[in-house]
């Protein structure tokens, strides 16, 4: 399925805007990572909600730093 999904997205895009696409899905799940870990990691500290509040802000950053780097 993701085979024919690229397929379709090369057939139906230009180069350009496959390439930016293919960024923006690669920024997008290294940032999931990121929350994900970071509650992990933030909870040995705080409390739950502390800590996704936490995590939330941290990955307002990196999506903030992203944006400045595209």
């Amino acid at each position: 399925m993701p085979l024919l999904n690229i397929h379709l997205q090369l057939k139906n895009m230009s180069v350009d805007d496959f390439r930016a696409v293919q960024k923006n899905g690669i920024f997008g799940a290294f940032g999931a990572v990121i929350f994900i870990s970071c509650i992990f990691i933030l909870t040995n500290w705080f409390k739950g909600g502390h800590a996704v509040i936490g995590a939330f802000l941290i990955y307002i950053c990196y999506m903030i730093g992203c944006k400045c780097l595209l």
